[in-house]
Order: structure tokens, then C-alpha cells, then sequence
């Protein structure tokens, strides 16, 4: 994808799908569906994943962000 193609999309499109991706994980973990983060993680993963000098900075990412939403659900549903 080139910077025009970016430019046409959404404003922070990445950042309100990171948002969605956390509250998905988070009421999925609440749920007990704990196989379906790690289905969404996967899926994630095998689509972001390009041969880019950035990839492996976005998977880290990415996997940073469901980490904290799940330990931030298992948290929660001690409580």
C-alpha cells in the first residue's frame, strides 16, 4: 500500500481498531472464551504479518495491547 492509498482511508482507523480489539478481548476473557483472543490474535498476526522492517514492531504491538486487555479482564473477574 502506498502513502496515497493511506491517505484516502479513515483518520485513526489503526487506533480505533486497537480499541475494539481490547474491548473484544476483554469481554471475551469476561465470557470465558479465552480460545476465541487466541483466535483473534492469530488471525491478527497471519494478516499483519509482511515481509516489512516494521512487522515484527506491529506484532509486538499488538500482542502488548491483548495482553494488557486480558490480564486487565482476569483481573477483573477475580474481583
Amino acid at each position: 500500500m502506498d502513502q496515497e492509498e493511506e491517505a484516502k482511508g479513515l483518520p485513526n482507523a489503526g487506533k480505533l481498531i486497537g480499541i475494539v480489539e481490547r474491548l473484544l478481548a476483554f469481554a471475551l476473557i469476561l465470557s470465558g472464551q479465552n480460545s476465541a483472543v487466541g483466535l483473534i490474535i492469530a488471525a491478527k498476526s497471519i494478516l499483519r504479518f509482511r515481509n516489512t522492517e516494521h512487522s515484527e514492531y506491529v506484532l509486538v504491538g499488538s500482542l502488548l495491547s491483548f495482553g494488557i486487555a486480558i490480564f486487565l479482564a482476569l483481573g477483573v473477574s477475580e474481583i
